[in-house]
């Protein structure tokens, strides 16, 4: 399922953000898309009173957000953590034993070898991609073939 990303923030943006499923959201594959889409989140976030968040910048700043039932927005994650430690922060979110208040990871990476391990194929992962016109689409992470491989 790929999604125009424009379309599927209009229409389901506010949704994103308001569902407390635990879910990890992965935007972007190079530094434009992720930049983009986290900015659009954020703006939504700060529109929505619903949406108790946080921008963080730091591990004890993303464990503070989850502990406390907060959607995290950390932007360009692999810049601040090695691949391992943000496979581990991401587990903890996709854990129903560790985030028992239903917080929600938003996240950016520069680096799509930060996708590559299998306990990331969870249902509710999405990746915002450039493609070669340079807009932005929203793409399920099962529906990338040379992740899920």
């Amino acid at each position: 399922m790929d999604l125009s990303f424009d379309s599927i923030l209009q229409l389901h943006g506010s949704g994103l953000l308001s569902d407390r499923d635990n879910v990890a959201v992965i935007y972007g594959m190079d530094e434009n898309s992720s930049t983009d889409a986290m900015d659009i989140l954020v703006g939504k976030a700060e529109n929505n009173a619903e949406v108790h968040f946080t921008v963080a910048h730091s591990l004890n700043a993303i464990f503070n957000g989850l502990h406390k039932g907060m959607t995290v927005f950390v932007s360009n994650m692999d810049e601040l953590f090695k691949t391992d430690m943000i496979h581990s922060i991401i587990r903890q979110f996709m854990s129903h034993n560790t985030n028992k208040s239903g917080s929600r990871l938003i996240l950016s990476v520069n680096d799509e070898a930060v996708l590559h391990d299998e306990s990331l194929s969870y249902q509710q992962i999405w990746i915002a991609m450039s493609d070669r016109r340079h807009c932005l689409h929203l793409t399920h992470i099962a529906d990338i073939s040379h992740v899920t491989d």
